[in-house]
């Protein structure tokens, strides 16, 4: 079954490459066919005046895969085609590999989370002019001021500190 098949005239003597004719097109073609049975999902993107064509392949190489460019409307691309062919054992590499990435966003998305400044988080002061760097608070404000996002932290001794957010890091939040 063809899989991914492109016009290959400027390496005609390359192994894995056919002669063919187009209709409409006067002389051979030299085609070749590549990705065979890696083809996992083909898409078109559209743009203002041309649309482009793409093939989502296995890639053995990296073991991700990889997205493909295989037609245009560019230029002529017209005998160019792609099918879906990717057998199980790389459908079920490919859902192995969607998996891990979606586990490492969640991941990367819960530090995201635990790092950001919120009301009952205790923050550190790392930076900035007004409040002396090492300041060590509760949060328990956290909006937009005049100069962008601000946080306002209350110390052990009691005392309120404004400062921008950009300025502190969290040392505990409520979840620990």
């Amino acid at each position: 079954m063809a899989v991914v098949t492109m016009v290959n005239d400027k390496h005609k003597d390359d192994p894995g490459v056919y002669e063919t004719t187009y209709h409409g097109y006067d002389g051979p073609l030299y085609m070749q066919t590549r990705f065979e049975g890696l083809v996992l999902a083909d898409r078109e993107r559209n743009g203002y005046d041309d649309s482009d064509f793409y093939a989502v392949v296995w890639d053995v190489n990296k073991d991700c895969p990889v997205e493909v460019e295989y037609g245009t409307t560019r230029f002529w691309t017209y005998p160019n085609h792609c099918t879906v062919d990717a057998t199980p054992e790389i459908r079920a590499k490919y859902e192995a590999w969607r998996a891990e990435q979606e586990r490492q966003a969640r991941e990367a998305a819960r530090a995201r989370e635990a790092a950001t400044p919120r009301p009952g988080r205790t923050l550190r002061v790392v930076k900035g002019r007004k409040v002396p760097v090492g300041t060590v608070g509760e949060c328990f404000w956290t909006g937009n001021g005049n100069w962008g996002p601000r946080v306002g932290l209350r110390d052990a001794e009691g005392n309120t500190h404004w400062t921008a957010l950009s300025n502190v890091e969290v040392v505990q939040n409520d979840a620990n």
